[in-house]
């Protein structure tokens, strides 16, 4: 069942974007609703696997090999990141409802901009739910790194000058913080010649420049969390 789940919490995003597609050929736009039901469950599935108990899954055809897991850490984690989703969607549903207006007026500007906001809003939370159950490096990259390019189309939204300023101040340093992550990762996992967290986090503690790889990595995630310093794009 909880396999059943975690397949769900990945796949239901992508189900959420193809359908938004679909309406999108097939609705005028002053007809579509941007923030359906199916749009609002996005993040459902990954709520009710955080509650389904803790598991591991090994897959070895995935990439280079991937290691997934929820425990004691992750799961909590997983439920406060779903949780959050759900309600923001919900929140969504109303903080736009004059854009949704303009939209069935024939205003195409926002159209296009709660299109691209209603396609990439799940793709962002499918990387998000990613990155929380992966264990091996490769998952958790390519979690991180589909969050990270996806909210791109959060931030510029509005469309206005201070949006695409802070859009591009992003998405500069977002460039520059998966730089920043890869290096430390690749250091650390060649180091230790390992394809997971775990051994990355033990190559950190026991390398000689386990203080540098650790560096690198804080620098790449504080461009993301908006530590201070880093934070210019907020």
């Amino acid at each position: 069942m909880i396999t059943i789940l975690l397949a769900l919490a990945l796949l239901w995003p992508l189900v959420v974007v193809g359908w938004t597609l679909w309406i999108a050929y097939r609705t005028p736009p002053q007809q579509q609703g941007y923030f359906s039901a199916l749009w609002l469950s996005a993040a459902w599935p990954a709520l009710l696997l955080a509650y389904g108990g803790e598991a591991h899954w090994t897959i070895d055809g995935w990439m280079l090999g991937g290691e997934w897991s929820l425990n004691a850490l992750s799961r909590p984690w997983l439920a406060f990141t779903a949780l959050l989703w759900s309600l923001a969607a919900l929140h969504a549903k109303g903080y736009f409802a004059a854009e949704q207006e303009k939209a069935r007026s024939g205003g195409q500007e926002a159209q296009r901009r709660l299109l691209r906001l209603a396609l990439l809003w799940p793709l962002t939370l499918l990387g998000n739910v990613l990155l929380i159950i992966a264990q091996d490096i490769a998952s958790f990259y390519l979690g991180f790194a589909l969050m990270t390019f996806a909210a791109y189309a959060l931030v510029v939204h509005s469309g206005t000058e201070q949006a695409r300023l802070g859009a591009k101040a992003y998405l500069m340093l977002a460039v520059v913080g998966e730089g920043l992550i890869l290096g430390g990762f690749l250091w650390a996992a060649g180091e230790a010649n390992t394809l997971t967290l775990q051994g990355v986090r033990e190559s950190i503690l026991e390398a000689e420049q386990g203080a540098w790889m650790a560096t690198l990595l804080c620098l790449g995630f504080g461009v993301k969390a908006g530590v201070i310093g880093l934070h210019v794009w907020v």
